[in-house]
C-alpha cells in the first residue's frame, strides 16, 4: 500500500522519536553494574543485540520513507495541479474566443483605416489640384487639406501602447519574472481551438 505524505511525514517523526530513545539507553553502563552485582549479563546483552537490530531497522525504514518522500508530495499535489490545469484548459478556451473575436473586428477596424488613407490621399489629391488651378489664374486657394482626426491619433497610439505588451508568443511583456519563464514563454496556441 502506498503511504500519503502526512502517513510518511507521521511516520519519519515516529522514527526520529524513537531512534532518540533507543540511543540513549546506556547498555555499557548496565553491563557494568550487572558485573558489580554479580548479576548474569545475557539479559543485558540480548536486550542491546535486539535493540541494535531495531535500530539498524529503523534507520533503514527512516532512509526508505525519505526516499519516498518526493513521490509522496508530487502526488499530495496532484490534485491540486489537476484543478489548476483545468482552470488553465478554460482560460485557453476563452483566450481562443477572445482572440477570435479581436481578429474579427482587426478585420474590420483595418478596413475602415485602410479607406480612411484612401480619403487622405484623395483629399491631398484634390488640394493640389486646387492649389494649382488657384495659381494658374491668382485665385483665393480654398481652405482644404487632408482629414486629421485626433481620436483616430490617439486610438491608433493607444492600440501601438498595448500591441508593445505583448511579444511574439501573446504574453504580456514584464510580466511573470520568474524561474518559470521558460515554460511560460512557450506560451499556448489557442488560435487552432477558436470556434
Amino acid at each position: 500500500m502506498t503511504k500519503t505524505l502526512e502517513q510518511i511525514n507521521a511516520r519519519l517523526v515516529e522514527i526520529d522519536n524513537e531512534l532518540v530513545e533507543l540511543s540513549d539507553i546506556d547498555y555499557d553502563s548496565q553491563l557494568k553494574q550487572a558485573i558489580v552485582n554479580g548479576d548474569d549479563p545475557e539479559p543485558i546483552e540480548e536486550a542491546q543485540t535486539k535493540t541494535e537490530r531495531h535500530l539498524r531497522r529503523l534507520r533503514i525504514e527512516h532512509e526508505t520513507l525519505t526516499e519516498m518522500l518526493p513521490e509522496a508530495k508530487r502526488a499530495d499535489v496532484q490534485p491540486q495541479l489537476d484543478e489548476i490545469q483545468d482552470k488553465h484548459a478554460e482560460q485557453m478556451k476563452e483566450a481562443a474566443k477572445v482572440a477570435a473575436a479581436a481578429c474579427k473586428k482587426w478585420a474590420g477596424l483595418m478596413a475602415d483605416l485602410e479607406r480612411y488613407e484612401d480619403i487622405r490621399n484623395e483629399s491631398a489629391s484634390l488640394t493640389r489640384e486646387a492649389i494649382k488651378v488657384g495659381n494658374e489664374v491668382d485665385a483665393p486657394i480654398p481652405d482644404m487639406g487632408h482629414p486629421l482626426s485626433m481620436n483616430l491619433s490617439a486610438a491608433l497610439k493607444e492600440m501601438e501602447r498595448i500591441s508593445s505588451r505583448f511579444n511574439k508568443t501573446g504574453i504580456p511583456a514584464g510580466r511573470l519574472r520568474t524561474s518559470t519563464s521558460d515554460i511560460i514563454g512557450r506560451g499556448v496556441e489557442v488560435d487552432k481551438g477558436a470556434a
